[in-house]
C-alpha cells in the first residue's frame, strides 16, 4: 500500500509520527496520503544516504543511526527507516525546560 510514510520524500515528524514533511511538495502531509512523486524507501537507498550524511533515523526508536551494522539491526527488528526526521525549529519555544 502507498502511503507518504513508506515514501523516500517524507521526513517524519520526531514527535508526532502520523505527520511530516513531503519535500518534493514542501508542505505538512498526513502519513496515509501520498502523491504522484511516491518512491517508496528500499534498503540500498538508506546505506546510500548513510555512506553520504553520515545518518538515517528510526522513527520507532526516535533517534538518528550513524554506521551500517545499527542499521542492518534496525532493518532486522522491522523498524521504521527513513532517510531524514522534520526538524522543528520552534520546539524550543514550546518546551518550558528551553528558557
Amino acid at each position: 500500500m502507498k502511503r507518504c510514510y513508506d515514501c523516500i520524500y517524507f521526513y517524519v515528524h520526531p514527535v508526532y509520527s502520523n505527520m511530516g514533511l513531503c519535500k518534493v511538495n514542501n508542505k505538512i502531509v498526513d502519513k496515509d496520503f501520498y502523491c504522484e512523486s511516491f518512491k517508496e524507501i528500499n534498503p540500498d537507498d538508506l546505506f546510500k544516504v548513510l555512506k553520504e550524511r553520515g545518518w538515517v533515523y528510526c522513527s520507532d526508536c526516535k533517534k538518528p543511526i550513524f554506521d551500517e551494522e545499527e542499521l542492518k539491526k534496525h532493518l532486522s527488528l522491522n523498524h521504521h527507516v527513513t532517510v531524514s526526521f522534520l526538524k522543528d525549529t520552534v520546539a524550543k519555544e514550546e518546551s518550558p525546560g528551553a528558557f
